[in-house]
């Protein structure tokens, strides 16, 4: 009853401040404005809305960069707004006018002014597809796509319809029973848009150590660290650290003290914008000891990528080409690397739907792909089950070597996850793989936009196993 009584109070508060002065009725809405920058016009889309507390919120979209919800607080006196956005070191002052169809003041970014006004409008711009890079077509993988049955898409139709109200997806790829169930893409997107995968490259990464092990390139799991980062004194000369395996970084288990998701402003991240990361993760200290603790972190990755690089004799990217992608028709692939030449282990490579779709195909057909193995099948079970079968992370999943078991509409799945709805689940009972993809910038309510999308992939599930009238084992 507290609570109620409180709710009351501050809605009648709301209601006495906002007829007195009317600030904050105007205070509320979307508007739109452009700076230049570079040559080019950027728009600035200002929302501010109310949260369940009554209180002003606000955040600011870019959408021709592809940079949204950018967090922002907002202070407001009568007509006079002020909105402070540390994230990107910016903020935006001004008066409302107009009976608030329009904001006229400066935006400061990196504390250059810049004039602006800002006019209302009724709904807030997606991001705009030129943000997003296309490959040529790929004319084999296409071969291998017209060679796939196709099926009515129509029967997904509600959810397709459901899905275009996700202004963060681009894509949905539903493969199932040897069919292609339905392919869609949104935001003015095709198949040759590539998506920056984030995190499922951490999976791909334990495909390829999978596959440098049954080539010989590095012995077996438990070889330590130390021995492919000689010029990194500090696998050698931490008591701790240099009994860092292979085994642990698959394993998310270093024992790095790191938090994933720190609130650093843009170029000032102490790992990624070094100059050598691997350099900058030696040096992080210790939180326990390798082998414990689970602890999510691209920092572990991008060590098996160095451990890649060096056990194989040549970069990730180019072993990942001869042994992965090029077998699978997968070419021209892009994937950011540091100024010391490592490719970074665990995200910023971009795929398209489809090309993640090859992925999500080779798995559920066990590491075969026309009738070439590409991985072997013990690998794959491998990398599924990891070293802690029973053990249970965030929301339930089961962490093997960097895939996620979880269970989806009451059937095993596993999947490969990155973040903001870049999405490969496969659920074997359905013979099925499920690809999407969605901007992954979104500086606030990514993790929101992940779970949109998985609740749309459970329906998707449900959907299909209710037509192959299969029930949960």
């Amino acid at each position: 009853m507290s609570n109620y009584r409180q709710y009351i109070l501050a809605f009648l508060s709301f209601l006495l401040f906002s007829f007195n002065g009317h600030a904050n009725i105007l205070a509320e809405g979307i508007w739109q404005g452009a700076i230049v920058e570079h040559g080019e016009e950027q728009r600035l889309v200002v929302t501010i809305k109310r949260n369940k507390q009554l209180l002003l919120t606000a955040h600011l979209d870019v959408p021709d960069s592809g940079w949204m919800r950018i967090p922002a607080s907002i202070t407001f006196d009568t007509d006079q707004i002020f909105i402070d956005m540390p994230t990107i070191d910016a903020s935006l002052s001004g008066q409302l006018l107009d009976d608030g169809q329009a904001i006229e003041g400066q935006f400061v970014w990196q504390g250059e002014p810049i004039p602006i006004r800002l006019n209302a409008i009724a709904e807030a711009p997606r991001a705009s597809a030129s943000n997003y890079n296309s490959k040529l077509s790929n004319l084999e993988l296409a071969k291998d796509f017209d060679s796939i049955a196709t099926s009515n898409s129509s029967d997904f139709a509600a959810l397709i319809a459901r899905a275009k109200h996700f202004p963060q997806l681009n894509s949905i790829l539903v493969y199932s029973g040897g069919q292609l169930l339905t392919e869609q893409y949104f935001n003015q997107l095709d198949k040759n848009t590539t998506a920056n995968i984030k995190s499922v490259n951490k999976s791909l990464l334990s495909i390829l150590v999978g596959i440098a092990i049954e080539k010989k390139f590095i012995v077996d799991l438990d070889e330590r660290i130390a021995q492919y980062l000689p010029s990194h004194k500090e696998f050698r000369e931490n008591k701790l650290k240099e009994q860092i395996t292979v085994r642990d970084l698959l394993n998310m288990r270093a024992g790095l003290e790191f938090n994933e998701q720190p609130d650093f402003q843009f170029g000032q991240h102490p790992i990624w914008d070094s100059t050598d990361w691997v350099r900058a993760i030696s040096e992080l200290k210790m939180s326990g000891k390798p082998g414990e603790l689970y602890s999510k972190g691209t920092v572990q990755t991008h060590l098996l990528s160095a451990v890649l690089t060096k056990a194989t004799g040549m970069d990730t990217l180019t072993f990942a080409n001869l042994y992965l992608f090029h077998p699978l028709n997968i070419t021209g692939v892009v994937w950011y690397k540091s100024q010391k030449g490592i490719y970074m282990g665990g995200s910023d490579m971009f795929l398209t739907p489809r090309e993640m779709l090859q992925i999500g195909r080779l798995y559920l057909n066990k590491g075969m792909y026309r009738q070439q193995r590409i991985v072997s099948e013990q690998w794959i079970a491998r990398s599924l089950e990891g070293d802690f079968p029973t053990e249970r992370i965030a929301g339930g999943d089961h962490y093997g070597y960097l895939w996620q078991g979880f269970k989806i509409a009451g059937f095993d799945a596993y999947k490969a996850a990155g973040f903001g709805g870049q999405y490969i689940v496969n659920v074997p009972q359905l013979s099925t793989s499920i690809v999407t993809t969605a901007n992954p910038n979104y500086l606030s309510g990514g993790q929101r936009n992940s779970e949109e999308v998985m609740q749309l992939v459970t329906s998707l599930v449900s959907q299909i196993a209710a037509k192959q009238n299969v029930k949960q084992l």
